[in-house]
């Protein structure tokens, strides 16, 4: 599911079929005075479909180097490695905020504390600012069929996901 937000007056539970059409959709309604940033960029496909549709300035924090090297050619700004390990200070000389969007396409639930991770992400958000998170079904029929069959196996990109403190480098 997804909690979306627009300041304090919209906040919405998603299924997961809608995550990407309202990240969209709210990234491309967010207003242009700032910049947008999201976490767990990949390879930009997101950002650069927002820039194709509106003039505006587009960061991504990205784990796996790979996709961040893809998304350095889209995006104007990628900053590689873990977001909780980064220091706050080159964060912010490299991303440049405040943004007036923020989205969290199913990183929360890897972060070891997703609680400060927030409280600090709340630093670079302008008044009014859209946070579009999405988290994953941890309920889904699949994830709950594994488990009831005995498969508590961690994977690299499930809703049973290795935690980002438990993955290497």
């Amino acid at each position: 599911h997804v909690l979306a937000t627009h300041g304090d007056d919209d906040i919405a539970f998603l299924e997961a079929g809608e995550v990407g059409r309202r990240a969209l959709f709210h990234a491309n309604h967010a207003h242009a005075r700032s910049g947008k940033a999201e976490i767990g960029c990949g390879a930009g496909l997101l950002g650069a479909s927002v820039k194709a549709r509106q003039s505006c300035r587009y960061a991504g924090i990205e784990l796996d180097g790979g996709a961040a090297s893809a998304a350095k050619k889209r995006l104007d700004v990628v900053v590689a490695g873990d977001v909780e390990r980064l220091p706050a200070e080159s964060l912010v000389e490299s991303l440049q905020p405040p943004f007036d969007c923020l989205v969290c396409g199913d990183v929360l639930e890897h972060l070891v504390d997703p609680q400060h991770f927030l409280q600090r992400a709340r630093d670079w958000l302008a008044p009014g600012a859209t946070l579009v998170a999405s988290i994953p079904n941890a309920r889904h029929h699949s994830l709950v069929t594994s488990l009831i069959e005995g498969n508590w196996t961690y994977e690299p990109a499930r809703t049973l996901a290795v935690p980002h403190d438990q993955q290497k480098e």
